[in-house]
């Protein structure tokens, strides 16, 4: 028997889990994001709660990649709460260092992660040498999940669609009223960043094709052409850039980049990745 393992990326939104035991068999589930907003203690209790009842995960070496983990600070606090719960082997990481490590292992280029947040970095095969982006909901996030459904709104709310979408939205996101208590609400956050999921029947329709062009452009032209030397190819990985790979290979095919890939979900890399590493 060896080692077993229980490897996570975290989003905004939700955890992906990969528990593998010592026979090298894999488990893969999914929780609640463990983004650090939500260490309340509500949190910490309801998770020692769920631990206790999966009590063969805490003899595992727990390797995290989590989203707002890159300072030390939050790795600690993270750390902290894992020995909290009885995990005494332990290793935190960003979770743009789990997409690095999922879309390239140990090769260089450059990686974006386009999912409820977004960011963008260069890789040498071992270390970030340069971050662009990832400033947040409040500041960026432009070309992310949340940043559409910020746009999808203010255009709703501007009475700028066609009558026949605007009767479409309102209907599956409420009326100006109900969309302006929940945006300020404590699940505005959560309820924008989920618009994209949302709307996916409508992804056909060109209004919303147009925002789509719009929200991606902007990120790969303030964040992405910054890191391109003509050598590199870039990796996308979230939720958001997968469902949306028909746009992305456009913008890629006129600007003359290269695309290297699009992953919807990286566990399996980054659990690939982990093993790989370890023996």
């Amino acid at each position: 028997m060896g080692q077993s393992f229980l490897i996570a990326d975290s989003g905004g939104t939700q955890t992906d889990w990969c528990y593998v035991n010592p026979f090298g068999e894999r488990n893969y589930f999914t929780t609640s994001s463990f983004h650090p907003k939500q260490w309340d203690e509500q949190f910490i209790h309801d998770f020692a709660v769920y631990w206790d009842k999966h009590s063969e995960f805490k003899s595992s070496k727990v390797v995290f990649y989590g989203a707002g983990c890159s300072s030390d600070q939050n790795k600690i606090r993270l750390k902290e709460i894992f020995l909290s719960w009885g995990f005494t082997q332990i290793e935190i990481l960003s979770d743009i260092e789990g997409a690095c490590h999922a879309a390239l292992g140990n090769n260089q280029g450059v990686v974006a992660i386009l999912g409820t947040g977004s960011v963008v970095c260069q890789y040498d095969g071992e270390n970030i040498t340069q971050m662009n982006g990832g400033f947040g909901y409040l500041l960026g996030d432009e070309g992310s999940g949340y940043h559409f459904g910020k746009l999808v709104l203010q255009k709703l709310l501007n009475k700028e669609f066609t009558q026949d979408l605007t009767i479409q939205l309102t209907n599956l996101l409420g009326d100006r009223k109900a969309i302006i208590s929940t945006v300020y609400g404590e699940s505005g956050k959560q309820f924008i960043g989920t618009i994209a999921s949302k709307l996916s029947d409508l992804n056909h329709l060109d209004e919303i094709v147009s925002l789509h062009q719009e929200n991606l452009s902007c990120f790969f032209k303030r964040y992405v052409e910054l890191l391109l030397d003509g050598s590199l190819s870039v990796s996308i990985i979230g939720r958001y850039g997968f469902y949306q790979s028909d746009l992305i290979k456009k913008i890629f095919i006129e600007n003359g980049w290269s695309l290297h890939n699009l992953i919807d979900s990286p566990i399996q890399l980054i659990t690939d990745y982990v093993l790989n590493d370890t023996f």
